[in-house]
């Protein structure tokens, strides 16, 4: 699920082990708060099961655990049917 991220190194240990991770929290149920982290190729797919999702990237270093929000975006499902 976790991506090598483009930065050289931590800014906190100057290890090279930095992961992007990709989290999804789903807008419909306010009961259900936690996120899930999937792959980012899945983003389409979970939001045709789920609905509109609030996305989330974080940038993680495997080494000291630091990390930081890279992007953030509303994934808005389609509504596939047609009217006729």
């Amino acid at each position: 699920m976790a991506r090598p991220s483009l930065r050289a190194a931590c800014p906190l240990c100057e290890e090279r082990e930095l992961r992007h991770v990709t989290y999804v929290f789903d807008r419909k149920d306010p009961r259900n708060r936690g996120g899930r982290a999937v792959p980012r190729e899945s983003l389409a797919r979970q939001a045709e099961r789920y609905g509109d999702l609030d996305v989330y990237t974080v940038e993680v270093c495997t080494a000291c655990h630091w990390h930081h929000l890279v992007e953030s975006f509303l994934l808005v499902a389609r509504d596939t049917a047609v009217e006729a």
